[in-house]
């Protein structure tokens, strides 16, 4: 179980939310601004919070003036909107960089990049790859970690929808087998997602006016 009650302020932008799942599967959705992005780097541990906790759990990953989990140790993994394959490696190699024993390829990576329709890219770098192709390998990564919680802020960019169809089928199997929560935010394809309950609709916040 997840519990968030952060304040998250920046120049002209602040982000005040609660969010408590008892599901293992949430969508973050809102409009563009609205904060998403942000609340997600925030459990990551990529953003500290002004004010509030963070505990995933019974475990606390942010409690302010006091504790602050490195990311490394909350056992999240977030899927970010920017790029962040390694170019010097092969599909393959991206997808298999946190994996300790290399010269064991899990059987997970065989059925991750066939659902996603990798298998016949795993020779090539990622200057070869769509866009869209990237956002898989990227999901693909991700879920290789096996975190207790998967981060993943707008996976169907890119995607056309057979695609996001084979996506949001594939989170849907992974939650099940592996017992991982997962939080996805997006603003598109929310009707492909019907096998989640939890939901959390983000308001844009009032922005500062200049003086």
């Amino acid at each position: 179980m997840l519990k968030v009650s952060i304040t998250k302020s920046y120049p002209g932008f602040s982000l005040t939310t609660e969010l408590s799942t008892s599901q293992n599967a949430t969508l973050l959705s809102g409009q563009s601004g609205s904060g998403k992005t942000t609340l997600l780097r925030c459990i990551a541990g990529l953003e500290k919070p002004d004010h509030g906790y963070i505990s995933f759990n019974d475990s606390f990953f942010f409690r302010e003036g006091s504790l602050n989990i490195p990311p490394a140790k909350r056992k999240a993994t977030l899927m970010s909107q920017e790029n962040s394959l390694f170019p010097h490696l092969t599909v393959s190699q991206n997808i298999l960089y946190s994996i300790k024993k290399k010269s064991q390829t899990p059987d997970l990576y065989h059925s991750v990049i066939k659902k996603l329709g990798l298998d016949t890219l795993e020779h090539k770098h990622p200057a070869c790859l769509s866009g869209g192709e990237a956002r898989r390998v990227m999901l693909a990564r991700s879920l290789l970690h096996r975190p207790a919680l998967l981060l993943l802020d707008e996976p169907f960019t890119g995607l056309d929808l057979k695609l996001c169809r084979q996506v949001s089928s594939l989170l849907n199997e992974y939650r099940e087998t592996y017992q991982t929560e997962i939080i996805i935010a997006t603003h598109i394809r929310q009707d492909l997602l019907n096998w989640i309950d939890n939901r959390l609709c983000l308001i844009p916040p009032k922005r500062a006016l200049a003086g």
